[in-house]
């Protein structure tokens, strides 16, 4: 196991053609109540239809957000497992590009320990 020195959490969207959804589960990340100790990471499944940086661009002023490029298309499983190889925080979930968090407590409630034991 890794020695961890941060509290951070990464949260790893695996996307493919979700350029219709991804804004509404951006938008749940942004609400989060520790959104300062949260690192976004898209990691685009070789979409066909280009990439994801316009919402990389839209919500880097609120949030740690990055894109990532998959060398092939490999499904969502593949597209997680590459964002958590290429992820460091302490802690991490994972949240498809069409769904978003319930509330705004979600992640707190992660890096509490009450959700999931770190990575």
């Amino acid at each position: 196991m890794k020695n961890y020195k941060n509290n951070r959490i990464d949260v790893i969207i695996p996307a493919y053609k979700a350029q219709g959804t991804i804004l509404r589960t951006l938008s749940s990340i942004a609400c989060q109540t520790i959104l300062a100790d949260v690192d976004v990471t898209i990691v685009n499944d070789c979409c066909p239809n280009g990439d994801y940086a316009e919402y990389v661009t839209m919500f880097a002023p609120y949030m740690n957000i990055r894109e990532i490029k998959m060398p092939h298309n490999g499904g969502p499983g593949m597209a997680r497992q590459y964002g958590i190889d290429n992820t460091s925080n302490q802690y991490f979930t994972c949240i498809d590009a069409d769904d978003t968090f319930a509330g705004t407590l979600a992640l707190e409630m992660l890096r509490a320990g009450i959700l999931l034991e770190p990575k």
